[in-house]
């Protein structure tokens, strides 16, 4: 069983974890996407909070969501020590339900970003990304990346729901 719906969230540890850790790291974004690793990692952060905003919360539902920021919050952002569901009162696998999030969160925090990848947005508009030491990327090559996180997004999402739902 993943989730015990009698649980009660503590939303005020939830809300306050969003000022320190996200479900996923800029590090794990690197690793599972073709992000450079000498990519310029702060501009990737709010995509990070982006994506449990808008791919995850909605399909673990609010209630949910909260608790397994609040779990996280209690294992300091360590998912390896998010509780199984074998202990009581709570039966909740919030470690099993982490892993199911984890490659939704990467997927949509690479589509999210894509733009910030391949353009600049300045005063004087939108341009591509200049870079002396490589060629730059054409908006038909950030569409290719776009589509490529959709399906890979678009499976995992599918992934989750049926573990949350069970349908």
């Amino acid at each position: 069983m993943i989730h015990n719906p009698n649980t009660q969230p503590s939303t005020v540890i939830a809300n306050r974890r969003k000022d320190i850790l996200t479900l996923i790291t800029v590090e794990d974004l690197i690793t599972y996407t073709q992000i450079h690793a000498n990519t310029e990692q702060t501009q990737f952060k709010p995509f990070l909070l982006l994506a449990e905003e808008r791919y995850v919360k909605p399909i673990l539902g609010e209630i949910l969501y909260n608790e397994l920021l609040t779990e996280f919050v209690n294992v300091q952002g360590n998912p390896n020590l998010l509780p199984d569901g074998s202990t009581l009162p709570n039966a909740t696998n919030y470690r099993q339900l982490y892993k199911e999030c984890f490659n939704v969160l990467v997927w949509a925090a690479y589509l999210e970003s894509i733009i910030v990848l391949g353009l600049n947005v300045t005063e004087k508009g939108i341009t591509i990304q200049t870079n002396d030491y490589s060629d730059n990327i054409q908006l038909t090559g950030i569409k290719e990346m776009e589509v490529r996180a959709n399906r890979h997004l678009s499976f995992f999402s599918k992934q989750l729901v049926v573990i949350v739902t069970g349908k």
